[in-house]
């Protein structure tokens, strides 16, 4: 298998249609072990679908990963916090024996969702930047100095956003242009660590049907009248009208490409943050 013998490390985890967990399946299905982690996720942003199936988050992951034969590690971890990014490397090296490829996939949105710049705070715009610049920086740096140690190279791959390539409404200030500085972080760690045989690169998102539950959302589902579910069913079919291919995307499509992104087939490609947005954005 293609990663046989290799270790991955995939944040942002945590939901049952996430981004991050169809990332961790697709490479163990591949033949690397996982680490997965995130923070937990309190009652209010559990989706109705993960609360039925008793959804215990990266725990669950972890879980889908050893049953396809693969050894699995799931660590909570707060990506502002670089003592728990630290321990997140070393406990992966540790258990696991090394850290060869790094998802980037966590991200972090508003407590109050959709803001613009006049009604937003410092801590809130900083929360933002932490989790979404500052978060992969660290990591990518705690583990492309296990990569290095390693001596036998190693991928690292950066989730982005459609967002951070164009302007989208007139909020959401802080979330887009952290994603446009995670784009540039991408070009400038590929230059870095191309001597280290370290290959960086990125993937902007479109919209995607992920099981992600934003409060705002739910307090309009109810004003509706819609279960949360039928809200979000009606939101991405309204948003699919702005996609060229007439759909939104379904996390195991990025999961394809974050896949080729970490292989070996990409003997040409660095610093790229390439759009799997059915055509939103075309360059």
């Amino acid at each position: 298998m293609e990663f046989e013998g290799k270790v991955a490390v995939v944040t942002g985890a945590w939901g049952m249609r996430s981004i991050g967990r169809a990332i961790a399946l697709r490479l163990a299905r591949a033949g690397a072990d996982v680490a997965v982690t995130d923070i937990d996720h309190p009652a209010e942003r559990v989706s109705p679908d993960e609360a039925r199936a008793g959804w215990r988050g990266i725990k669950s992951v972890a879980g889908e990963v050893e049953a396809l034969g693969r050894r699995a590690l799931a660590v909570e971890c707060n990506l502002s916090q670089e003592d728990q990014i630290k321990a997140l490397v070393e406990a992966t090296v540790r258990t696991l024996g090394s850290v060869d490829i790094l998802v980037n996939c966590a991200r972090a949105f508003m407590a109050r969702d959709g803001l613009g710049v006049l009604d937003m705070t410092e801590p809130e715009w900083d929360w933002i930047m932490a989790v979404n610049v500052r978060g992969p920086m660290t990591t990518s740096k705690y583990a492309a100095h296990a990569m290095i140690r390693a001596g036998r190279g190693g991928r690292i791959i950066n989730i982005s956003t459609h967002g951070s390539k164009r302007v989208i409404g007139r909020a959401g200030a802080a979330y887009a242009v952290s994603k446009a500085a995670l784009n540039h972080l991408t070009r400038m760690m590929a230059v870095e660590l191309i001597p280290h045989d370290i290959r960086v690169n990125g993937i902007c998102a479109g919209v995607i049907n992920t099981s992600r539950v934003v409060p705002r959302e739910q307090k309009e589902a109810t004003a509706q009248g819609l279960t949360y579910e039928e809200y979000r069913r009606a939101w991405l079919a309204d948003r699919a009208k702005g996609v060229p291919m007439g759909r939104v995307g379904m996390p195991e499509e990025v999961a394809e490409i974050a896949y080729f992104l970490a292989s070996s087939m990409p003997t040409y490609l660095i610093g790229q943050c390439l759009n799997v947005d059915g055509g939103i954005v075309m360059e």
